[in-house]
């Protein structure tokens, strides 16, 4: 028995879906920052919640942890409404296939290991980077582990799987990257601490986090490159995730040019960590280009 015919998107072109898509996700997001630094009882009950949860007693960070979660959970069911009800088509087709794409994983995760560990030996090199202390728990690392996969999978389902998706359909995908890009180095515009270099930085990320995208459509590469990044850069490293302070294993002191170490914002901050992006970026354009006229890819 044949299947009906999908029904057509809800709103064309693709291209007017990510405008209305951005503008409710800023909206949302914003609305939901704005209540939960409102003061309101509730949402302090909610974070000493989390706190019980977590194990930590620092109220600042219980409440970062529940901004993040709120944000993680409305970006989800944003997504998932505007696939089903205004795409019209299933949320499978985000990305989510993860057979024969093992080996695309395994790149995604050691991308952060090689640039963030490189940057980190060339400021202890140079004397810019001082390790101090070792400091481990495990109520730190596990919730260090939980909060970068969150936060790793609704963002990697925003802006890859719906944003950079949907302007791929109507637009050059290089475009398309670098319009996903740039929105995603903006959503990251108001975070502490941000500055010129940080955003650039931001938005070579954002088109290292969507080049296999463009090639493969699948979000794997991406979720596990934005996990293992923010995950070694802070709760492992003890860095600065975009400006936002998190329990690290080492601790350590940083020395001279703020344009070297990143200063406050994290190593996202750092010209070396912006030439090492740029770096891979034009090293995995290369290894994918090759891979596509090998028709090497698994079929989209």
């Amino acid at each position: 028995m044949e299947s009906p015919p999908a029904k057509p998107p809800l709103l064309n072109p693709p291209w007017l879906r990510v405008i209305v898509f951005v503008l409710l996700y800023l909206v949302i997001n914003l609305l939901a920052y704005r209540l939960l630094d409102s003061g309101v009882s509730v949402f302090t009950t909610f974070a000493n919640l989390i706190g019980k949860i977590s194990g930590s007693p620092d109220t600042e960070f219980n409440f970062i942890l529940l901004s993040l979660l709120a944000s993680f959970i409305l970006s989800v069911l944003l997504v998932i409404l505007f696939t089903k009800m205004v795409d019209r088509r299933d949320i499978s087709s985000l990305g989510f296939e993860y057979r024969g794409y093992l080996p695309d994983c395994i790149v995604g995760f050691m991308i952060p290991v090689i640039i963030l560990g490189t940057a980190s030996l060339i400021l202890y090199f140079t004397k810019s980077l001082e390790w101090t202390d070792i400091s481990f728990t495990s109520e730190d690392f596990l919730n260090g582990l939980f909060l970068m996969i969150v936060i790793a999978i609704g963002e990697e389902m925003v802006f890859r799987g719906y944003i950079l998706n949907n302007l791929m359909q109507s637009l050059n995908r290089w475009l398309a990257l670098a319009i996903s890009a740039a929105l995603f180095a903006l959503m990251h515009s108001n975070n502490p601490n941000v500055d010129v270099v940080a955003m650039i930085n931001l938005f070579a990320g954002g088109l290292l986090l969507g080049i296999n995208y463009v090639f493969t459509r699948n979000l794997w590469f991406s979720i596990f490159l934005h996990t293992a990044w923010n995950f070694l850069q802070g709760p492992v490293l003890g860095f600065p995730v975009s400006g936002v302070n998190l329990p690290g294993i080492l601790e350590h002191e940083l020395k001279g040019n703020t344009l070297l170490t990143g200063g406050p914002f994290g190593l996202e901050s750092s010209i070396i960590t912006g030439i090492l992006l740029i770096l891979s970026i034009l090293i995995l354009y290369i290894a994918y280009r090759s891979r596509a006229e090998r028709n090497a890819f698994p079929s989209v």
